[in-house]
């Protein structure tokens, strides 16, 4: 067995000699025997756009799985259900699950985020068509949305007739400020209110 050397990095074109093995459901190469760099530097292709549905159902009818171990992205998800390291995670097309390596000490953030990631399936049920997930590698792959990251979203605590108080907590220090009108009357920002 020859170890990974220490010097591959994203760009590298690696030849690796091994078994191809499966491991509840992921396609691997076990027993390496070989590793040698081709070639350095090269351009990282751009990650596969994919929705939560369609990681959710990587296996194809024709029994393929033709995005598993591909560079994927994600985008406007947010964090449903979990504690860590496994998270559900959704968006408009459906859920999915989102994996978060412990070697890689990143933390699900809260709100709205987009997320890059490996494709990989973790089922340790034959004949292993579910368990799909992303797995951010970098801090870089979570790519935060506009605002602020809230730690508690806001929420009412005390209302009265003439007042309503919020509470809320950031994760760093954000100003924040709110549109109100009657009912039926146009809000500063054009909008209307209707409930």
């Amino acid at each position: 067995f020859q170890p990974m050397p220490a010097r591959v990095s994203a760009g590298d074109r690696v030849r690796i000699t091994g078994k191809i093995a499966h491991y509840n459901g992921l396609t691997e190469v076990s027993n390496i025997s070989d590793v040698q760099i081709l070639e350095q530097n090269q351009v990282v292709p751009d990650p596969l756009l994919l929705t939560c549905s369609e990681v959710e159902n990587s296996f194809a009818t024709d029994n393929s799985e033709a995005n598993e171990g591909c560079l994927i992205r994600i985008n406007n998800v947010r964090v449903v259900s979990g504690t860590g390291p496994l998270y559900t995670i959704e968006d408009d097309s459906g859920q999915c699950l989102f994996y978060i390596d412990g070697d890689t000490n990143l933390e699900a953030p809260n709100g709205v985020f987009s997320v890059i990631g490996i494709l990989k399936q973790y089922d340790s049920t034959s004949p292993y068509k579910s368990g799909y997930e992303i797995v951010p590698r970098f801090s870089s792959d979570i790519i935060l949305g506009d605002g602020p990251v809230f730690i508690k979203q806001p929420y009412e605590i005390r209302i009265n007739t003439s007042s309503v108080t919020f509470e809320w907590q950031t994760k760093s220090a954000a100003s924040a400020y709110f549109f109100y009108a009657k009912r039926g009357e146009s809000l500063p920002d054009g909008g209307l209110l209707i409930s």
